[in-house]
């Protein structure tokens, strides 16, 4: 009798936590990581920051150049190469930023061992994987659209205020700018997504130097493949795998400009492959931490 009524009070406890939504973890779950990894908002922020400081400076000087009859828009706006390049180095910034994250996601956790608190709060090791998984692959590259469009929105307002609306030009061409960005931030979102997942899997089971322990395996595999037989088709894959988005996803219409090929990405085998693997690779990490322990 005294054990069936100690175990009452256990059981609207897991029916609660039973009726959680998956939805609502997750989302709780993304807001944990996002609280432990300040650099994934601040990152960003802060080479949006530092292009636009600059950007302001130049705006200036062309204003000074303006006012002595010098002609500084030459047939084109004072804002069309500062949008193009805050958007690049935003782009890069939040890759490299998830790069670095992926090596620390699952690493870090069993270094200062709070692996063990974390295990102990009724959330699935897929949901974990799958809300560390969501950083790189749709955190950052949805943050970083919004701190684009608000830098772009901002540069395009200071040229209207410092030099002139003429000196900004129609406003079409940077909405075009806008379109280009967020398809470029799905390509390399997907193209990457193994890249991710390949850097999680090893931080779960590494004891140190997680991005040396990533790399090392398959420089060597490389350098056996081009020493034992000659050829370089591993070493082939890595540099399509890192630079093969740029081809598969963009045609280049001639001048330097590149416009959006979505049939060409979507129908490339390289694409599909590296989405599979992973797939793969983020389960393996889910199967890894269930059994990780503090280092």
């Amino acid at each position: 009798m005294s054990a069936a009524i100690d175990d009452q009070p256990d059981r609207p406890a897991e029916a609660a936590v039973r009726a959680i939504p998956a939805s609502t973890i997750w989302w709780w779950s993304i807001r944990r990581e996002i609280w432990e990894n300040r650099s994934i908002v601040i990152a960003p922020l802060i080479v949006a920051v530092l292009v636009y400081l600059g950007f302001v400076v130049h705006a200036f000087h062309q204003a000074d150049l303006q006012r002595a009859g010098a002609d500084v828009l030459d047939g084109g706006s004072i804002i069309a190469s500062p949008a193009h390049l805050i958007a690049l180095l935003v782009i890069a910034t939040a890759t490299l930023v998830g790069v670095f994250y992926c090596t620390d996601a699952l690493h870090a956790e069993r270094s200062d061992r709070s692996i063990l608190f974390w295990k102990s709060l009724p959330v699935s090791d897929r949901m974990v994987v799958l809300a560390k998984a969501s950083i790189p692959l749709v955190v950052l590259p949805a943050y970083a659209y919004l701190v684009i469009v608000v830098a772009q929105f901002v540069m395009f307002a200071s040229v209207a205020a410092i030099n002139g609306a003429a000196a900004t030009g129609p406003i079409g061409p940077l909405f075009r700018l806008m379109g280009t960005v967020l398809y470029a931030l799905v390509v390399t979102s997907a193209w990457y997504a193994p890249v991710y997942a390949w850097l999680m899997f090893v931080s779960g089971w590494a004891r140190r130097m997680v991005l040396v322990t990533a790399l090392l395996p398959l420089l060597l595999v490389a350098l056996v493949e081009r020493i034992a037989l000659g050829t370089t088709w591993f070493g082939h894959l890595l540099k399509v795998r890192i630079f093969g988005f740029g081809p598969d996803g963009f045609v280049n219409v001639g001048h330097g400009d590149v416009l959006p090929n979505p049939a060409g990405l979507w129908s490339s085998p390289s694409l599909w492959l590296g989405l599979v693997v992973a797939g793969l690779l983020f389960g393996a990490s889910a199967w890894m931490r269930r059994r990780a322990a503090p280092l």
